[in-house]
């Protein structure tokens, strides 16, 4: 129930151990039937309906709002437990605290269930990263931040820029990435502090545009960031990405028989899956 999510949603910010002083809340393009009485009268809440212009636009606009040192944002489906901001609080290092402090996350479906095998795929990452501390590398080959997990020092935007809403529904990776290549520190914290709520109308679920918008947001970086020293990373998760996308469209498309060649070619070439989906697939391939 969207109006349960809302509310779980918003209770989760104002039950926070750590004192908050703003809680700017957008309304992007949507209606207003109920969305005014569920909205707590709380002297915090600062409510503003605009244009639909998508996620990035609204973060943007709750950024030019905000007045506070940390932002912190949550999508209306997910939510924080009790001490998430405070748990991030403490992490800053006061005399350098311009940094992004991020999290690992509970994956949860519409009916309060843990996603399994998506919550073990996000502990492996999290016990990898914590194990190797090579954040930077990791966050060029995928993105394991979840857009409710991470408080950002307000500065950062000020000097890199806000979110791009050309990179839409990857804007919230390119803006990690612009974070983590500019140099900004990244603390991460080893357990859950955010609920993320995987349904079938998250947008993560159009596969072929995540992949078309994943392979620009590399395109942009390479130019971008030429002379750093993951510029050769970048090309090699760029030439993944391509990969990546042409795997998508030969099986959406049905073209079984020249999805299972790309799929070879891929293992000979780099000696593994590209992931246990695509296992499922290359069998699965052989039946439809």
């Amino acid at each position: 129930n969207p109006t349960d999510f809302f509310n779980q949603a918003i209770n989760s910010i104002l039950n926070q151990s750590y004192p908050l002083n703003q809680i700017v809340l957008v309304n992007d393009g949507g209606r207003e039937d109920h969305t005014l009485e569920m909205i707590p009268d709380d002297p915090r809440i600062e409510y503003y309906k605009k244009e639909n212009g998508g996620v990035a636009s609204a973060r943007n606009f709750a950024i030019s709002k905000a007045s506070s040192d940390f932002i912190a944002f949550l999508d209306q489906d997910d939510f924080w437990y009790e001490d998430k901001i405070e748990t991030q609080i403490k992490c800053i290092d006061q005399q350098r605290p311009k940094q992004m402090v991020i999290s690992k996350i509970d994956v949860l479906d519409s009916e309060n269930a843990l996603i399994k095998s998506r919550q073990e795929k996000i502990n492996r990452t999290f016990e990898n990263l914590m194990r190797s501390n090579d954040k930077i590398n990791q966050l060029i080959d995928s993105n394991f931040i979840y857009s409710s997990g991470p408080l950002i020092h307000r500065s950062i935007f000020e000097d890199i820029g806000v979110f791009d809403s050309r990179f839409d529904p990857h804007d919230d990776w390119d803006m990690y990435l612009r974070i983590a290549l500019s140099g900004y520190p990244i603390h991460v914290v080893g357990r859950s502090l955010s609920i993320w709520r995987f349904h079938g109308k998250n947008e993560s679920q159009n596969r072929i545009k995540m992949a078309r918008t994943r392979q620009r947001v590399l395109e942009d970086k390479i130019q971008r960031f030429k002379s750093t020293d993951y510029h050769s990373m970048i090309q090699i998760a760029l030439g993944k990405s391509k990969l990546i996308r042409i795997n998508e469209l030969l099986y959406l498309n049905k073209r079984y028989r020249q999805y299972r060649q790309f799929f070879c070619k891929w293992f000979r070439d780099n000696g593994r899956f590209p992931s246990v989906k695509s296992i499922k697939r290359f069998f699965t391939s052989f039946f439809i």
